[in-house]
């Protein structure tokens, strides 16, 4: 009954797609939500991925904005070139993590879009719970190690203490012993990733093994009718 329940549900959703498809030509790749109302994790995932551009182009306009504030006594990019054996280095390391993060965020929309759309998967249940722990695992999980990687570099090599005294990149001394105060969050952090995308693994083979019974049930229904009549 279960089964018969979700294949009706399969063909609903197809009828629905194809008349949002026919009634709005046009829209499929630049408006999952308004053309797909159904897509919602992809389109939370899409969400997601656009929140964390704006938080790391907020911070890069930051670095911007302290180099031309303090163009005298500070050149951001000649201090990560000579000091990049050091603490430094974790500033370089965070930001470029952070980027590949948001790619992967909104690479995973489109598997979700795959999910939700092609297959016609209803996330609900424990296939929600999984995404959910997907979704905050990429980005609470991802995001607190890129960020705590980028202030320990900024801590640990000296730069605020330089930024807040108003001092001379001369002047910068780093400090690695405080480096370590950020061992155990970091670790935290990549835990929570790492049960994020585990979580997000089960997601994706949960729904193939339901697509592929679902295939087989409608073959031997589509048999059964066969030889009946």
């Amino acid at each position: 009954m279960a089964k018969n329940t979700e294949i009706d549900e399969k063909i609903s959703l197809e009828k629905q797609l194809q008349q949002d498809v026919s009634g709005g030509e046009g829209k499929v790749l630049l408006s999952v939500t308004d053309t797909f109302p159904f897509a919602k994790w992809a389109n939370r995932f899409l969400k997601s991925a656009i929140i964390q551009g704006a938080a790391i182009t907020l911070l890069t306009v930051i670095f911007v904005s302290i180099q031309l504030l303090f163009s005298s006594t500070i050149n951001i990019v000649q201090f990560l070139s000579l000091s990049f054996d050091g603490p430094a280095k974790w500033i370089f390391l965070g930001y470029i993590i952070y980027i590949v993060l948001i790619v992967a965020i909104a690479s995973t929309a489109v598997f979700y879009i795959h999910f939700e759309v092609n297959m016609l998967k209803r996330m609900h249940g424990f296939r929600s719970m999984l995404a959910w722990a997907h979704l905050i695992g990429m980005n609470v999980g991802g995001a607190s190690i890129t960020l705590s990687m980028i202030y320990a570099g900024l801590v640990g090599s000296g730069v605020i203490e330089i930024v807040l005294s108003g001092g001379d990149i001369s002047e910068l001394r780093s400090n690695t012993q405080i480096m370590e105060e950020f061992i155990i969050p970091i670790s935290i952090s990549a835990a929570i990733l790492v049960i994020g995308l585990i979580a997000g693994g089960l997601t994706f083979l949960v729904n193939y093994l339901g697509n592929i019974k679902n295939i087989e049930y409608t073959k031997h229904t589509e048999h059964t009718e066969n030889v009946n009549r």
